[in-house]
């Protein structure tokens, strides 16, 4: 690979990168498959003096299947799948397209990304069927069938996000207010969403500081998944609250500056959570109210 990157004093820049890789898998049964894959990137930005930041970049990516991709055919016991693959699987490949806009001052900032990607034989995992005794079954060794198949695919999301900071404020505390909200939505030529996909989410987060001590809080809200894709169940919403407090040891003279004691109370009021990227999200909720105590130190 080889990646470049200029800057001029006028704050315009550039820069881009060529990667070529070869693979080759191997199996017992299906025999080897090769693969010479090839991406390249090209992006342009500018830092202005007012604190602005604007960038776009362009992307071309090609990546060979994995070897489950290919070769699985059997039970996958951590995701409760009976996964099939397919030797026959062509490359991935994917033209992206970002740009980014944020602006940045002496008491915080905000900005925004944007992307679009298209995909060419995008290799995704979709309920089916496979052979058990000469006949076609959507069930084997007590697991659902999910087949391994490719589909050209549209992606489009971004990020929009921001922070402030107040010094001496309220409480004579620091004070730190970041947040940032996501979205993402992925669709299959052929008709259909993409599985997986994160739904719209608000995240929210508040910190004071005096000297060594610290407390904060974090607030999710992500949305119902209504597209789950298909064999995929929707989504319920969920809003979570976690807290936190630590103390900065080192300023007490214990290891170096990073090491501290904490304790978190997390999924405060105990929703029930379920990820919409999540394989066992219908099995499997997340963690329910907890709370953790301990020490990082570094060295």
């Amino acid at each position: 690979f080889i990646y470049e990157t200029k800057e001029w004093d006028s704050g315009v820049g550039i820069e881009g990168g060529l990667r070529f890789d070869s693979v080759e898998l191997d199996n017992v049964l299906q025999g080897s498959r090769d693969f010479d894959t090839f991406s390249g990137s090209f992006g342009a930005h500018r830092h202005f003096e007012s604190g602005w930041f604007i960038g776009a970049q362009f992307a071309y990516t090609e990546r060979a299947p994995n070897e489950s991709e290919l070769f699985a055919d059997g039970p996958h016991l951590a995701t409760e799948q009976f996964e099939v693959g397919d030797a026959s699987q062509s490359k991935e490949s994917g033209i992206n397209l970002e740009g980014t806009a944020r602006w940045r001052g002496e008491h915080g900032g905000f900005g925004i990304n944007l992307f679009t990607t298209q995909f060419s034989d995008f290799i995704f995992l979709t309920p089916g069927q496979t052979l058990e005794g000469g006949a076609l079954v959507d069930e084997a060794d007590g697991l659902p069938v999910f087949l391994f198949e490719q589909d050209d695919a549209d992606f489009i999301g971004g990020e929009i996000y921001g922070e402030l900071f107040v010094d001496g404020g309220p409480l004579g505390a620091d004070w730190e207010f970041s947040s940032s909200l996501d979205f993402v939505q992925a669709e299959l030529d052929g008709g259909g969403n993409v599985p997986f996909i994160p739904p719209v989410t608000l995240n929210g987060d508040a910190s004071a500081e005096w000297g060594a001590w610290e407390i904060g809080a974090a607030v999710t809200i992500a949305g119902d998944q209504d597209d789950p894709g298909t064999g995929q169940l929707p989504t319920d919403g969920y809003t979570t609250l976690d807290l936190r407090g630590e103390v900065n040891l080192s300023d007490f003279g214990f290891g170096s500056d990073g090491t501290e004691a904490f304790i978190e109370a997390r999924n405060v009021t105990d929703e029930e959570v379920r990820f919409a990227t999540s394989v066992l999200k219908d099995l499997a909720p997340a963690p329910g109210q907890n709370f953790r105590i301990g020490v990082r130190v570094a060295f």
